[in-house]
């Protein structure tokens, strides 16, 4: 058994969830140090994504009973008629599979949309309640309450936020279908850090800021701050912006 069929087991048993945790958390550290096994990684996926878009494998078996049948009656054939038919057969599954992996592309590109992959990823930022500044604390209450109104209230109230007080109105006013007032809360702690050499919530901000402008329908903005999330290992949010999301986004920029 040679390697690349080794790791295309292993990784298809990484993708099914069959790996016990030690072999996958092996089979992870590889993958951050193996650019082929993250490429065949994602070959992998989005074949996933056809089995079970297409029926895929009921094509492929059909195709493999076929092969077998042939390859059995040309046992007694020369080896000339053997290579022959073998590469028949295998110019026929090639095509059977470009033609569901184009139909796979065709139907991602039809039912992709800024909305739709929004609600896919969004998740509500979890605030923890701290001490501090009364108007800080009643900003933190009221998001905890789900009471953006009151938080964005508050936030205007203030003569200078902090990277935290925009955090919080800027999760508000997502929540509050307010984008572009979120991207400016976003935009500012990006600045704050910048300028005191901070990174008080700087991936934080990265991350739903590019979510801003995705449902803002803002593809050129989200684009680039997405893929510094997905070229970034160590950032917070890099799990989320996987090589699945980055084929969307990648769609959705061909479209808009």
């Amino acid at each position: 058994m040679n390697n690349d069929y080794t790791n295309t087991d292993l990784l298809i048993q990484y993708l099914d969830g069959e790996l016990s945790t030690e072999e996958k958390l092996k089979v992870e550290t590889e993958l951050k140090n193996n650019s082929a096994m993250q490429q065949e990684l994602e070959n992998l996926a989005l074949s996933k994504d056809a089995v079970k878009t297409f029926g895929l494998k009921q094509k492929v078996a059909a195709i493999h009973k076929e092969m077998m049948s042939e390859m059995a009656a040309t046992e007694k054939t020369s080896n000339h008629g053997l290579v022959r038919k073998i590469v028949r057969i295998s110019m026929k599954i090639a095509a059977s599979l470009l033609l569901v992996m184009l139909g796979l592309g065709v139907y991602q590109y039809a039912t992709v949309s800024p909305d739709k992959l929004f609600a896919e990823n969004y998740q509500p930022y979890a605030a923890s309640i701290s001490r501090g500044a009364e108007e800080t604390n009643v900003m933190e209450k009221a998001y905890q309450q789900k009471n953006y109104t009151v938080v964005i209230s508050q936030f205007n109230t203030l003569n200078s936020a902090d990277q935290k007080e925009n955090f919080l109105a800027g999760q508000a006013y997502l929540a509050s279908n307010n984008y572009k007032k979120a991207i400016e809360c976003f935009n500012k702690i990006l600045l704050l850090n910048a300028a005191k050499k901070a990174t008080s919530f700087n991936d934080d901000a990265e991350y739903y800021l590019a979510l801003s402008f995705l449902k803002d329908k803002n593809l050129k903005s989200a684009y680039p701050l997405f893929t510094t999330i997905h070229n970034n290992s160590a950032h917070l949010y890099n799990d989320k912006v996987n090589n699945s999301f980055m084929r969307q986004l990648k769609l959705l920029e061909w479209k808009y």
